[in-house]
């Protein structure tokens, strides 16, 4: 009897727990449909807030625009862009091409006797820096291909804006650094109106809203308003501006190993980031990438890569190594990259070349 009522219990029991786990499922579902159904919250959020995606591209829009108006009017090479238009040089045939991306055709614009050191772009208009030993000319050229001199003389630095341009004049030349070295100057244009605003420029020069910053031949950091005033010595010996934000600037002090700086605009401060630095703008993002002193006071060898955010604050990713492997691939893989795209071109046929756009 005592037999037959434990093995009652024992039945009721698990009944019991049967009914509980029963109960369980339905009211909790297992964490794969949960994730299942994030994952459709996610979707629908996307497709519910077209106002957030169009927002996104167009902002991706206008990075990658002002990422091409800075590497055209104020870096310059052999590949500009922007908009549609694309203006680059094939040594090939010692041609200039315009190239519409919107169409994928290519033209002529002009064939060259002498070798190119760089070009600038504004969009309207290229401005031609002919390779100081083969002529000393600024030549301006229009879209249609109609090309004109509009300096006699020799620079190797231009700054385009919406109305000016800045250049060096050029006096002699370092064969091993291949630096700018002489007056900066402006004019119009069209060549005219030209003012000489600071002398004995050593290296590059870098513009700022109103300010120049630059390096003379007596190794003075200086910066000078635009229209040659208030000339300021910022700092002395060896010390070169590497690149230039609202916020910062960047200077390389090559009297001590190569030491980077950050340089607050607003307050000043001045801070040491580190040794033999890299510097890449890459998806509308600052990177930079240096080496450290160690204790016995030695260099690393090893380079570390950090970002650098609008205020100029110094920061590392957390994923660093991947972004310097993302670096490294993009370079070895494409020649010109602006912002988020790279192109490559296509010249096997110099009468119908083809550049691919490629979103990286």
């Amino acid at each position: 009897m005592k037999e037959e009522s434990g093995n009652f219990i024992l039945l009721v029991i698990l009944v019991i727990l049967m009914i509980v786990a029963i109960l369980i499922g339905i009211l909790k579902p297992n964490k794969t449909e949960k994730v299942s159904d994030t994952s459709q919250t996610i979707e629908q959020n996307i497709n519910n807030n077209p106002e957030k995606n169009i927002q996104q591209n167009e902002d991706s829009k206008k990075n990658n625009n002002q990422e091409e108006q800075r590497l055209s009017m104020q870096v310059g090479g052999t590949f500009c862009k922007i908009g549609n238009h694309v203006i680059f040089y094939e040594d090939t045939n010692k041609s200039i091409y315009l190239y519409n991306m919107d169409n994928n055709e290519s033209n002529i614009l002009t064939t060259i006797n002498y070798n190119l050191n760089k070009m600038y772009f504004d969009g309207t208009n290229v401005y031609i820096l002919p390779d100081y030993y083969s002529e000393k000319k600024i030549y301006k050229m229009d879209l249609q291909g109609n090309i004109k001199e509009i300096y006699n003389g020799s620079s190797l630095q231009l700054w385009i804006t919406d109305n000016k341009i800045y250049f060096v004049n050029q006096v002699g030349f370092d064969d091993y650094n291949k630096n700018p070295q002489g007056t900066i100057c402006a004019m119009d244009k069209d060549g005219t109106n030209i003012v000489e605003i600071a002398k004995s420029i050593k290296n590059y020069f870098y513009i700022q809203n109103n300010n120049i910053y630059y390096t003379t031949q007596d190794r003075k950091l200086n910066v000078i308003n635009k229209d040659g005033t208030n000339q300021t010595t910022m700092a002395e010996g060896r010390k070169f501006v590497t690149c230039i934000s609202e916020k910062y600037l960047l200077y390389v002090d090559y009297s001590n190993q190569e030491e980077q700086h950050i340089l607050n605009l607003q307050t000043n401060a001045d801070q040491i980031i580190g040794y033999n630095a890299k510097i890449e703008d890459y998806k509308g993002t600052r990177y930079i990438s240096v080496r450290e002193r160690l204790d016995d006071g030695s260099i690393s060898q090893q380079y570390n890569i950090f970002k650098i955010d609008d205020n100029g604050n110094f920061i590392e990713p957390n994923n660093a190594s991947a972004i310097q492997k993302e670096l490294d691939e993009v370079n070895e893989k494409y020649k010109n990259v602006i912002g988020e795209y790279a192109y490559n071109i296509d010249n096997k046929d110099l009468q119908n070349i083809k550049i691919q756009e490629i979103k990286i």
